[in-house]
């Protein structure tokens, strides 16, 4: 069934969420390099012009949703630390939730991480680079309490930033379908990021 466009001056209840919420969809089954601000529109039921009273261009609108992304990998992180008081358990949480979002979403971690957008990506994009901050902070926060002190600030940086590199390469794998004939379920998706980061903490401690 067509989605009904609103009438002129007819008011959307939330136009932003809205917009945000039809450009996940659409994104879902366009990727992002062929999201366009028309066809939000189209979906979200209102005019071709509404979406620039939120965003400047289309840029402006996937930036959003990559923000959204990280601040929902953010909660995602957060809930893993949390889950033992062990560090090498709250590790191996975070390693298999991370690899378990990138997988349940995989175009939106490919936008989240500068697919479909030029140049330099979403490194001057400070809306994103704040939220992709705060996706990093629990990692950071357990890699903290994982080496033995007296441990600097930059060793915890270096440790945490091994982990990331070797859990965003793991989970581009498995979006890009190399691992598919080795993780077909959430179980072996779990012992593989388990035995992963077994191998990351022989180097990283």
């Amino acid at each position: 069934m067509a989605t009904r466009k609103r009438r002129p001056g007819e008011k959307h209840g939330d136009l932003k969420a809205a917009l945000l919420q039809a450009a996940g969809k659409r994104l879902e089954q366009d990727g992002p390099e062929k999201l366009s601000l028309r066809a939000v529109a189209r979906l979200a039921g209102v005019s071709q012009t509404a979406p620039y009273n939120h965003f400047a261009n289309r840029e402006g609108l996937l930036a959003a949703l990559a923000a959204q992304g990280f601040e929902r990998l953010a909660t995602n992180q957060a809930a893993a630390a949390q889950a033992n008081d062990d560090p090498r358990i709250a590790l191996e949480c975070l390693g298999y939730e991370y690899t378990r979002f990138a997988r349940g979403h995989p175009k939106l971690y490919r936008l989240m991480f500068g697919a479909g957008v030029g140049g330099e990506g979403w490194h001057d994009d400070e809306l994103v680079t704040a939220s992709k901050s705060r996706s990093f902070a629990p990692l950071r926060d357990v890699i903290c309490r994982l080496l033995p002190e007296p441990v600097s600030p930059e060793q915890v940086d270096n440790g945490a930033m091994v982990c990331w590199a070797f859990v965003h390469g793991l989970s581009a794998m498995l979006i890009d379908g190399t691992l598919a004939d080795r993780v077909e379920s959430d179980d072996a998706l779990a012992e593989l990021s388990r035995q992963s980061i077994a191998i990351i903490l022989d180097g990283v401690t």
